[in-house]
């Protein structure tokens, strides 16, 4: 990330597109700077542990964390809305939420983005009408 100042870049979890954990560095842009995919990383006992890992000891500074909200189970979107709400309370940062990654340049731009203190988890799977 050599040449890229901390106050552009923004955490990306998806944890409720499926049953593993999406997660990337991205700058104001919307452009992936780094990403990983854990299987199975939205289980409880490998969420924290992938974070930390991907990000380092101790977290660089962060802009704010965007979380993907919507879909996958019930128990994934409370678990990734209170991680990310618990870190950025702890870095004192924003969090906002998508739907999913964007699929065009124009939409990756992150000042379209709602950027609150907390967010309050988001449920659109199986059995809401």
């Amino acid at each position: 990330m050599a040449g890229k100042t901390s106050s552009q870049i923004y955490l990306y979890i998806d944890g409720v597109s499926s049953r593993d954990l999406f997660i990337a560095l991205i700058n104001k842009s919307g452009q992936i700077i780094s990403q990983r995919l854990i299987k199975n990383g939205s289980r409880t006992e490998k969420l924290l542990t992938s974070l930390v890992e991907f990000i380092g000891k101790p977290p660089q500074k962060l802009k704010g964390i965007i979380v993907v909200q919507g879909g996958g189970s019930f128990s994934q979107s409370r678990l990734v809305c209170t991680v990310a709400n618990t870190l950025a309370y702890a870095w004192g940062i924003k969090v906002a939420a998508t739907s999913s990654w964007p699929n065009t340049e124009q939409e990756r731009e992150l000042a379209h983005l709602r950027w609150q203190k907390i967010l309050q988890p988001v449920y659109r799977g199986p059995g809401v009408g």
